[in-house]
């Protein structure tokens, strides 16, 4: 990792918190409704919600980890 802009670790690592913590959310909303506490409609208004946070976090995950330059040697 030599001559990394740190902002790429900082997008990277943005990325990650958004995508992971929109997939937490989706997975305890689930477990709610598993458990009667939410209506169904209310669960799939949330994962709507919560999909395309999740798609761009992956996204930017990627493009942000080429720019890091990895060794794929």
């Amino acid at each position: 990792m030599e001559n990394v802009n740190p902002i790429w670790i900082i997008i990277h690592l943005a990325a990650l918190c958004a995508a992971y913590g929109s997939v937490v959310i989706v997975d305890l909303i689930g477990l709610l409704w598993l458990g009667k506490q939410i209506e169904r409609e209310r669960m799939l208004a949330i994962t709507a919600w919560a999909q395309p946070i999740i798609w761009a976090g992956i996204i930017v995950m990627m493009i942000s980890g080429a720019m890091l330059g990895p060794d794929l040697s």
